[in-house]
């Protein structure tokens, strides 16, 4: 098993040259924020996958992780800001909507707050 340190040390040799191996970039953040989560670490994991979202920003998967993050530390508002603001940016730029799965993760952040 790698350790997140490990993952740590091969991010920051990147990060000097995000162009260069975005694929691996986004590999390695994506393994070090479910480290952070899987720790308790929701802070750091959602650090993670705004950097993923910052590298590749239609990236799915990062949003509905961010929503669940920020569900789990009691930040809906932010969760379904999350959402708001991917479903402007894919039809703004692809004229598409959301996945299912990101469209049901937000449905159910927003039942539970009312």
């Amino acid at each position: 098993m790698i350790s997140w340190h490990s993952l740590l040390k091969k991010q920051k040799r990147f990060s000097d040259r995000p162009k260069v191996f975005p694929c691996r970039r986004i590999n390695v953040l994506t393994r070090m924020a479910s480290l952070w989560e899987r720790q308790g670490k929701a802070k750091k994991a959602i650090e993670c996958w705004q950097r993923i979202i910052q590298a590749e920003p239609f990236m799915e998967e990062a949003y509905q992780k961010m929503m669940l993050l920020y569900t789990k530390r009691g930040m809906r508002n932010a969760a379904m800001g999350i959402y708001m603001k991917f479903k402007k940016q894919l039809k703004a730029e692809l004229n598409v909507e959301p996945d299912e799965v990101t469209t049901a993760i937000y449905r159910k952040i927003a039942e539970d707050v009312t």
